[in-house]
């Protein structure tokens, strides 16, 4: 996944984004001020192969993690398998074919 960025706004107490793959830190953002100063903006992060987003915030004065998060976006890189799918509908007309084999063969015996 490509993590673009999100709009994050609130009063500055040194908030941040961290971007991690497989359980480890890659990339890091830009802090906002500490000094809980109102702010609002769009971090522009274009972030190639992230798994997990984590938005970190400090501590002023006993007040922390006073934000909005909006706008998060992201791209997927992930190629969806076709061959699965047709293989699951595969399966699915087989049972069905199954499944009015053995009804037509009811019907009969009935007869």
């Amino acid at each position: 996944m490509t993590f673009t960025g999100a709009w994050l706004a609130g009063y500055s107490f040194d908030q941040y984004f961290l971007g991690y793959l497989n359980g480890v830190q890659i990339f890091e953002s830009a802090h906002t001020a500490n000094d809980g100063s109102p702010f609002g903006t769009f971090f522009n992060l274009n972030w190639v192969g992230v798994d997990e987003i984590r938005v970190e915030g400090g501590d002023f004065g006993g007040f922390h993690d006073y934000y909005v998060l909006d706008d998060l976006t992201y791209q997927s890189t992930s190629v969806p398998e076709y061959g699965n799918s047709a293989i699951l509908l595969g399966l699915g007309f087989v049972g069905l074919m199954a499944i009015r084999r053995l009804s037509r063969k009811a019907t009969s015996a009935a007869s």
